[in-house]
Parts: C-alpha cells; structure tokens; sequence
C-alpha cells in the first residue's frame, strides 16, 4: 500500500472514531502496531458490537455509542458476548449511500473466518481496556472491572 492509500484509510478510521466512546479510542491509541486495514475492521466490529447491545439488551436502549461509560462496559456480561455471537451469524444492517440520505438495509452473513475475527477483536479490546484501567485509582469510575467466571 502506498502512502496516499495509508493517509485515505487513517482519515478514515479518524472520521469512524469520532462517533465512538472515549474507551474505543482509548483501545485505538493501544494498538497503533496493527495495521491500518486490521484498525478499521476492528473499528466496524465495535460499531456491530455497540450496535447490536443498544438495539437488543435493555440495559442499553436508548444510547449512543458515543455516550457509552466505563460503567457501561462493566455491565456487560458474558452472555450478551454469546448472544452477539449468535446475532452475527446472520444479520441486517442499515447501509448509507455515498452522496445521498438514502439507506438500504443489507442482509449479511458471516462465515467461520468472520465470526472468529468479530470475537479476536472483543477479547482484544476488552482485554486492552482492563490493562489500561490497572493504572487508574480503584475508585475512578472510569475503570473495568474484572469479573471472576462465577459472576457470568
């Protein structure tokens, strides 16, 4: 890939991020390493994820990514994981056309390969943000709670 490609695709994943919490870009800034093609699946995986807690789990209806806490994340448990795992397997999403305010909804359908990369991306973010919260104070509210299997 050239450099005005590597430049095209930053701004890109720059302008997906603006419309992402303060923990997503917290993630991004700790993997700067991958590369930009593997940074902006990443980035459409934790939309879908996002997505799919808001439109389908109570406790999130209602918000926006943008708005998502710390606090949120902690209330995430491993079922709703299973549960999106299940949703990805077959899905709809509402896609935007270029230059226009119409929206088509797409039928999707993720394969093995799909589905493992979509769960690679989780582990790695949720993974991420409990190292970056070992640092903080144990009263920020801004940190993630490790969880013991039992609590799932």
């Amino acid at each position: 890939m050239d450099i005005n490609e590597k430049r095209r695709k930053e701004r890109q994943l720059d302008d997906m991020l603006i419309d992402m919490s303060v923990f997503v870009n917290d993630f991004f800034r700790r993997i700067l390493r991958l590369s930009i093609n593997t940074r902006i699946q990443y980035c459409y995986d934790l939309k879908l994820f996002f997505n799919f807690l808001i439109d389908n789990i109570d406790k999130f209806k209602g918000k926006e990514i943008k708005d998502l806490t710390y606090q949120d994340l902690n209330m995430i448990t491993l079922e709703h994981i299973d549960q999106f795992m299940e949703y990805i397997m077959y899905y709809e999403t509402e896609v935007n056309f270029k230059n226009s305010n119409e929206t088509k909804i797409i039928q999707r359908q993720n394969t093995e390969y799909g589905i493992n990369r979509k769960m690679a991306c989780l582990k790695s973010f949720f993974s991420n943000l409990y190292k970056i919260t070992l640092s903080k104070d144990k009263d920020d509210p801004n940190k993630l709670e490790k969880k013991s299997k039992s609590s799932y």
